[in-house]
């Protein structure tokens, strides 16, 4: 009788048999799915003792009858929940605590700064642990640019470990490109950082004293090329280049990025050669629709605007679960509305910013400033609206 309670014995023998083969990204939904069948089977047999009782004419004149039967039903439904609420005073004193943390520490800026003061001063901090900040625009307008030099902003703002005050604390940050190979990311972030044209590493022109084609490099974007190449190689960035991946695929690399450093990292900083301890600070998602459009639908009635709602509410919950902060990339057409769903993207993000740039004014000039923009479309920590910068296609490089 109990073994059946359960679902039976080929049930249970399926489970043996299947459950050491799966990947480790994918027990938690199986554990979601055992207690979705049991609740199920226990709702089945309370509502067929309901219904074996409701059938006598005492129990329909009855009103215990009907609390007990809601009583009965609520208690089934209740099964695998757990009250996460605290105590008004206990959210006050992780308040206070934050607070404190906060004037003492040694940045400009809660969280970590973008490398831009403008963007720092109005959003209060927009890369904080714990966060989720949608980077928006429409395509070329400076989107991924913006995201990597954040990246390289965060991972080289190397602060001294509090626990151990000979060592650093190193911030580890994760890309995933679903658009741009690692290469690609790699030499667009030299070329921002070195101040070199990137459109002279992929273009050459014919010598006539060599009779020859000569790279459009010179000496000098070459030296500038290979230091930022260097600075920005050592730091503790990692490229995901993979445009099929998943949800549960990026679990996976952050569980196993913080086993990893919570052995310590060599640190870039220190020529000793020993380790310094490392957190997990960022993850950058380039781009949310690519990621959605990757998920499996769990349902057939699933839309891809279902798929682009649950991706982005996970992103946020990856950025609360590893208590680090999480920037997700998301394209926008011609009229300014992100593809799929544009109130479920803003409503899970507690900051969205937009860029764009004029394109038209110097259109040949690259190497010449733009005018470009970070608009603050939402921001729970600060203020809304337009931050005036310059853009430097050449160098895909947003300055104040």
């Amino acid at each position: 009788g109990k073994l059946q309670m359960v679902g039976g014995a080929s049930y249970l023998a399926e489970l043996v048999n299947d459950a050491p083969l799966l990947p480790l990204e994918h027990l938690r939904g199986l554990v979601d799915r055992l207690v979705d069948l049991a609740k199920r089977r226990q709702m089945i047999a309370t509502c067929r003792r309901i219904a074996a009782t409701g059938y006598g004419a005492d129990a329909l004149n009855d009103p215990a009858w009907f609390d007990g039967a809601v009583t009965a039903v609520q208690e089934v439904a209740m099964i695998g929940l757990r009250s996460r609420a605290v105590s008004m005073h206990e959210a006050m004193r992780e308040a206070v605590e934050e607070a404190a943390q906060m004037a003492q520490s040694a940045g400009t800026v809660h969280g970590f700064s973008t490398g831009i003061r403008a963007l720092d001063d109005q959003t209060g901090g927009c890369v904080v642990p714990g966060e989720l900040t949608v980077l928006a625009g429409k395509s070329g307008d400076g989107k991924s640019s913006l995201s990597r030099q954040i990246l390289v902003n965060v991972a080289r703002e190397q602060i001294q470990d509090p626990e151990r005050p000979d060592r650093h604390l190193l911030n580890f940050c994760l890309l995933a490109s679903m658009e741009m190979t690692r290469k690609e990311v790699a030499r667009y972030a030299a070329c921002t950082f070195g101040g070199v044209d990137n459109r002279n590493l992929r273009t050459k022109h014919f010598d006539e004293a060599s009779r020859s084609w000569m790279s459009n490099m010179t000496h000098e974007d070459w030296q500038r090329f290979n230091e930022a190449a260097l600075w920005i190689g050592a730091l503790p960035i990692y490229i995901e280049g993979e445009r099929r991946r998943t949800l549960n695929q990026l679990r996976a690399e952050l569980r196993q990025r913080r086993a990893e450093l919570a052995r310590g990292i060599v640190c870039p900083l220190c020529n000793d050669g020993k380790r310094c301890r490392a957190r997990l600070a960022l993850l950058v998602v380039d781009t949310v629709q690519i990621l959605a459009k990757n998920e499996p639908a769990l349902s057939r009635d699933e839309e891809d605007s279902d798929k682009l709602d649950r991706v982005t509410r996970d992103l946020g919950t990856i950025a609360v679960d590893f208590d680090m902060s999480v920037i997700a990339l998301s394209q926008v057409n011609a009229s300014g509305q992100a593809y799929g769903s544009p109130g479920a993207i803003r409503a899970h993000a507690q900051t969205m910013l937009a860029t764009k740039y004029n394109k038209k004014s110097k259109a040949k000039d690259t190497t010449s400033p733009h005018e470009a923009t970070i608009t603050v479309d939402k921001c729970r920590a600060g203020y809304e609206g337009s931050i005036p910068l310059w853009y430097r296609p050449a160098y895909t490089r947003f300055e104040e």
